[in-house]
């Protein structure tokens, strides 16, 4: 019993001085970046000053890139992207978690990116604890699913750096770079680029299992709280597309969880005008899709319509 405690206490110590004043090569599984890509830190301080809106938006870089909410705003709908880069299954089950009653949205609009789906979740979870307001128990749980060393050291890290050091607090600039962020609505725009070919090859999505049951609870839970909510495939390249040999099964799998549409099949994009990189859209797509979506929740009072 003494031992673990010296080694706890040790661990804690070290791992602190580690992650504040070490060198980058000490620091191979503490990755720690507060502000960095993707402007998760300002999406998670807005959200925490945010309740009762229209429609909450979920998923990867999918979401948060492709769902323009300054064109939902422009429409009378009041909507939030909680989207964050390589968001998968098991972050979204902690976020949904943690601020649903708060949002208490009246429709929920979840991208089911096969991508998020074969991912250990790694790259994610450092996202959101180090951007994270604070260490809650959501966040343990979440931590505990993904099991990596990296995942732990930066949840301790972080609940540890925030509660000894008032220095955590910042400024995350609006713009960095080509990408700018909307406050109030969590979107991020990309200054206008175009999107050159790649060469197409042959894959096959292998869903991970622990992906698909946090996947699965989170619809539980939406349908439990009557929250209606809709699950749809953002558009990517088509080139990118059909380089997956198994779309099908996969659409089948997200089918049978509820309302389910897949706009690389019923929209059509141009590979190069529409999009910047192989699997996101610019902001001409996005215009584009976000105007596809919003029509189809006004003309049917949050009923989907169309048919793929």
């Amino acid at each position: 019993m003494i031992f673990c405690l010296f080694a706890g206490l040790a661990y804690c110590v070290t791992l602190l001085m580690v992650g504040r004043y070490g060198a980058t090569k000490f620091k191979k599984n503490l990755i720690y970046e507060k502000g960095g890509y993707g402007h998760t830190y300002s999406r998670l301080q807005d959200v925490d000053t945010t309740q009762n809106i229209d429609v909450l938006l979920l998923g990867s870089s999918h979401t948060y890139r492709g769902f323009d909410t300054r064109i939902f705003a422009s429409h009378g709908i009041r909507a939030f992207n909680l989207g964050s880069s390589a968001q998968s299954p098991v972050q979204t089950r902690m976020l949904v978690n943690t601020y649903i009653d708060q949002l208490n949205p009246k429709l929920v609009i979840y991208d089911v990116s096969p991508s998020t789906f074969i991912s250990d979740g790694v790259e994610a979870s450092l996202d959101l604890l180090a951007n994270a307001p604070s260490i809650n128990t959501e966040a343990v749980v979440m931590a505990s699913r993904v099991n990596s060393i990296k995942t732990w050291n930066t949840l301790v890290f972080s609940a540890m750096n925030s509660w000894l050091f008032s220095d955590t607090e910042m400024e995350e600039p609006v713009k960095k770079g080509a990408h700018t962020y909307h406050p109030g609505g969590g979107y991020v725009a990309k200054s206008l680029t175009f999107n050159r070919y790649g060469m197409p090859g042959k894959r096959y999505w292998q869903l991970r299992d622990s992906q698909k049951e946090s996947f699965e609870a989170i619809l539980t839970l939406l349908q439990q709280k009557d929250i209606p909510f809709v699950l749809v495939r953002t558009p990517i390249t088509s080139y990118r597309y059909e380089t997956f040999r198994n779309n099908k099964e996969v659409n089948a799998y997200f089918a049978t969880k509820g309302p389910f549409y897949d706009f690389n099949n019923s929209m059509k994009l141009d590979d190069s005008l529409h999009f910047y990189d192989a699997h996101h859209m610019n902001q001409l797509g996005v215009d584009r899709f976000t105007n596809t979506i919003i029509d189809s929740i006004q003309t049917n009072n949050t009923a989907w319509s169309w048919q793929d």
